[in-house]
């Protein structure tokens, strides 16, 4: 190559700011026996290199050999590459020095981890709080009580919201069925669509607050929509809220959220966000009392991550609602839990439960649990749609 042409033993050119006349002494003591060529496959006597250990992907005969196998090379190549590796590095110390500093932050969370289990240990009333909840077997709580409920046709609501007397539906893009519940017979729901939502993405959580509707948007948008129900016929104004945005990570996306409002121990309201990218911890943020921003107020973890499919705050207490009807309501204060497990449904069909409320009752007395839920239908021309379901 041009590189080895130029600094082989006789050099013909000269290094840069030398001049060209003078006698080069430096390389005359070299001989070809210092210059090692590429085309040259021999390695002068004491000549190490390091070979770093390459990478091999997971293969389930080699990781986890079949019955018989191991005595047939399986343990042997392992032992080998083994040997490979503590060589290499035993050549190369400092580069064995760099991996073990890279392995240093997850050694750290592993050591967070066993202290954050100590103190569960030291602690009995968090450990059964947050990860071994007394709940009833499913076969042991009553059967969710369908309600008669006319729906408008083509809707598929997500959330649902609660009132003293009424409750209200919503679908993702905005349109919504407002019933009363304080009545056990037949109702109708009144469809109606949020006007101001629809230049915004798709809803991530509502809460229905004393002032109106509270909405928070997948990128984390908060719009409000006052009134206690819709102002215009069919319509029911939103605007976007002024103030500090939610504390969201540049293009994350909210897979379910929850606002509330203030309660007696904080100026502000709560919000609890699950972000898409980490669907096993609910982040909590409590809103400053002048409205300027929001300060991280812990993190909830979910039992079953995953199974998740909408986040609802009623007081100091968050409800989290999965997709075969139970509601768990996790209280941010003290840590206890209650569990509400849904009972079978005799009637058939496919469903799945998307959203739960709790009914603000007197001194909570009686089943003040609202759930909303999609069930399989055929219609007449023999196509399936998802109709809704509101139980009790």
């Amino acid at each position: 190559s041009l590189v080895e042409w130029q600094m082989s033993p006789v050099s013909l050119l000269k290094p840069p700011g030398e001049p060209p006349w003078i006698r080069d002494t430096k390389y005359r003591s070299w001989t070809p026996d210092n210059v090692h060529l590429s085309n040259n496959a021999t390695y002068p006597a004491g000549y190490s290199l390091f070979e770093a250990p390459k990478y091999r992907p997971p293969h389930p005969e080699r990781e986890h050999p079949k019955k018989g196998d191991e005595g047939h090379g399986g343990g042997h190549h392992r032992r080998l590459q083994e040997k490979q590796y503590a060589d290499a590095y035993s050549r190369r110390p400092d580069v064995a020095m760099a991996e073990l500093l890279k392995a240093l932050p997850e050694v750290a969370s592993l050591l967070d981890a066993v202290k954050q289990e100590e103190a569960n240990v030291e602690q009995p009333w968090t450990q059964t709080a947050q990860a071994v909840p007394a709940v009833l077997p499913p076969f042991l709580s009553p059967a969710p009580k369908p309600r008669s409920v006319g729906w408008p046709p083509l809707f598929e609501p997500r959330h649902l919201l609660c009132g003293s007397r009424s409750a209200v539906a919503l679908t993702q893009h905005g349109f919504g069925a407002f019933l009363p519940t304080d009545t056990e017979e037949a109702v109708e729901a009144q469809p109606f669509a949020l006007d101001g939502l629809g230049h915004h993405n798709l809803l991530a959580g509502a809460a229905w607050a004393t002032a109106g509707l509270q909405l928070v948007t997948r990128t984390g948008k908060l719009l409000h929509c006052p009134g206690s129900s819709p102002v215009l016929p069919g319509m029911w104004p939103c605007h976007l809220q002024h103030g500090a945005p939610l504390p969201l990570p540049e293009g994350a996306q909210l897979l379910a959220a929850a606002i509330g409002e203030p309660v007696a121990s904080s100026p502000g309201r709560t919000a609890a966000l699950l972000l898409r990218d980490q669907p096993g911890i609910v982040g909590l943020f409590a809103e400053d009392s002048d409205g300027a921003g929001w300060s991280p107020a812990g993190e909830v973890h979910l039992p079953t991550p995953g199974e998740l499919v909408h986040l609802s705050l009623a007081g100091n207490e968050l409800i989290v609602t999965s997709g075969d009807g139970s509601v768990r309501g996790q209280h941010l204060k003290d840590g206890t839990s209650r569990m509400h497990a849904a009972g079978p449904v005799t009637d058939g069909g496919h469903r799945k439960f998307h959203a739960a409320c709790v009914r603000p009752t007197e001194n909570n007395k009686g089943n003040s649990v609202l759930r909303l839920a999609l069930k399989q239908v055929v219609q007449s021309d023999g196509g399936i749609a998802w109709g809704p379901e509101l139980f009790s």
